[in-house]
C-alpha cells in the first residue's frame, strides 16, 4: 500500500485491516518512507553504495562460494566414488542420500532460526560443512566411513543453501529487493560453473584427494565468514 503511494485514509484503513489479521499493532499514520512516489531509483547504485554496499557484497560472496563447493560435490562425487573402486549404483545411492539429508538439514535450519538468528545458524552449518568436506578428503577408502561423512556433508552443505536465499529479505529493503536477489542468484550461478571446472582441472592433474577436497572446501569457510558478517538492515531505502 505504501509502495503504491496510497497514503490516504482508505489506504491507512486497508493497512490496519491487514495488520489486524497479522495480530500486529495498528498504525495511526503511515510509517515514514524515503521512497518517493513516482521517483525511479537507480537500484544498482543503491545496492553498491552507502550502507547497502557491504551487505550486498557479503551476500554475493557467500552464495558464490557456497555454489563453488556445492556443485563440486553434486557434479563430481559419483565420479570420484567410482574412481575409488565403488560401483555406479553405490555412487548414485550415496548422492541420493546426500540430497535426502539436505532436506532434513534445511528443515532443521528453519527450526533453529526461530531460536537463533538465521545468519548464525547458516554460518555454523557452512563451517561444519567445511570440516566435513575436508575430513572426507582425508578419510581412508572405507565405504561406511565415506558414507557417513558424505551423508553429513549433504546435511550441512546442501541444507545450508536455503539460509542464504532466506537472508535476502533481511538484507534488501523492498525498493531494491528484487534486483538484489537477482544479482545474488546470478553471482551464485557463476560459482556453480566455476566449482566443477576447478575440480576437473585438479583431478585431471592427479592432485591428491586430500588436497583438492581441502581446496574446494575452503569456499565454504569463506561463505561462513561472509554470512556471519552480514547484518540485517536497520533502515529502509
Amino acid at each position: 500500500i505504501v509502495l503504491k503511494g496510497k497514503r490516504d485514509e482508505n489506504g491507512l484503513f486497508k493497512l490496519n485491516r491487514l495488520l489486524n489479521k497479522l495480530n500486529i499493532c495498528q498504525c495511526h499514520t503511515f510509517p515514514e518512507s524515503s521512497i518517493i512516489t513516482g521517483k525511479k531509483h537507480n537500484t544498482l547504485k543503491l545496492l553498491f553504495s552507502g550502507e547497502m554496499l557491504k551487505p550486498t557484497l557479503l551476500l554475493c560472496i557467500s552464495t558464490f562460494m557456497l555454489m563453488c563447493s556445492f556443485y563440486f560435490l553434486a557434479s563430481w562425487m559419483p565420479k570420484i566414488l567410482v574412481g575409488l573402486g565403488y560401483s555406479t549404483d553405490i555412487s548414485i545411492s550415496i548422492s541420493i542420500v546426500m540430497n535426502l539429508l539436505a532436506i532434513i538439514g534445511g528443515i532443521l535450519l528453519g527450526w533453529l532460526s526461530k531460536k537463533y538468528t538465521l545468519r548464525i545458524v547458516t554460518a555454523v552449518m557452512l563451517a561444519l560443512g567445511f570440516v566435513m568436506v575436508t575430513v572426507t578428503g582425508l578419510s581412508p577408502n572405507n565405504l561406511p566411513i565415506l558414507f557417513a561423512l558424505l551423508a553429513f556433508t549433504g546435511f550441512t552443505v546442501f541444507g545450508a543453501m536455503p539460509g542464504l536465499y532466506a537472508m535476502a529479505p533481511e538484507v534488501f529493503p523492498p525498493a531494491v529487493r528484487a534486483t538484489g536477489t537477482g544479482i545474488v542468484a546470478g553471482i551464485a550461478r557463476l560459482g556453480a560453473a566455476l566449482g566443477p571446472y576447478l575440480a576437473g582441472l585438479l583431478i585431471a592433474a592427479n592432485t591428491p584427494r586430500a588436497i583438492y577436497f581441502f581446496l574446494l572446501a575452503l569456499p565454504l569457510l569463506v561463505a561462513a565468514i561472509s554470512i556471519f558478517l552480514v547484518k540485517a538492515r536497520q533502515t529502509t531505502i
